[in-house]
């Protein structure tokens, strides 16, 4: 994570600095990327067997979960979108909907709202996924075990997993596991979906 961060940042300065990367068109680039990362989440998920084996065990609680999770995320969206006057409801959406998986949802929105949004989008999950490594144990005490999986979004197949499988036990492993899964096959979908009504 903390890479991308230095990756951005790097960007940023480029950006700023190297006049001619400034009127350079990267929609291309960016299509290009989008698609590799796409292809390489339905790879990953094609070659897991337990994964498909949970699911068919906990058939409601596997899709209920991350379903839930997104809900709540775009639920947030709206309640940002009337505390921030100047943030409309599809654009505070584009924000939260992210789910944590800041690589590809800051991409997308970067490349139709510019890169304004696109920072907003890329801060938000990035403390999304900085809240579930720092907190998990509190949201476990408090909330339950299922409450780090729900927070964590698109990284708990990744980057969360080891502080949940810490936090909440073993036996939710697997379950983070699907849960980041589903997540990150369903954020492209939810966020291309959130762009075409976007302005």
């Amino acid at each position: 994570m903390f890479g991308l961060i230095i990756f951005f940042l790097v960007g940023i300065g480029l950006g700023h600095f190297i006049e001619p990367l400034q009127g350079f068109d990267f929609s291309n680039i960016i299509f290009i990327t989008v698609s590799l990362l796409v292809f390489l989440i339905g790879f990953s998920a094609g070659g897991n067997k337990e994964v498909f084996e949970k699911i068919k065990k906990d058939k409601l609680k596997t899709i209920l979960i991350p379903m839930m999770s997104l809900v709540g995320s775009i639920t947030a969206g709206l309640l940002i979108s009337v505390i921030f006057s100047d943030l409309n409801y599809i654009r505070a959406s584009l924000i939260t909907a992210g789910m944590g998986y800041y690589s590809l949802s800051s991409i997308l929105v970067s490349a139709q709202l510019g890169a304004y949004m696109g920072t907003l989008v890329l801060m938000s999950n990035i403390l999304r996924e900085l809240i579930v490594l720092l907190f998990s144990p509190l949201l476990v005490k408090y909330f339950g075990k299922i409450a780090p999986i729900a927070a964590g979004g698109a990284t708990t197949m990744d980057v969360t997993l080891p502080i949940i499988t810490k936090s909440s036990g073993n036996d939710y492993m697997i379950l983070a596991m699907i849960n980041g899964l589903i997540l990150s096959m369903t954020v492209p979908v939810v966020i291309g979906f959130l762009l075409t009504f976007a302005n």
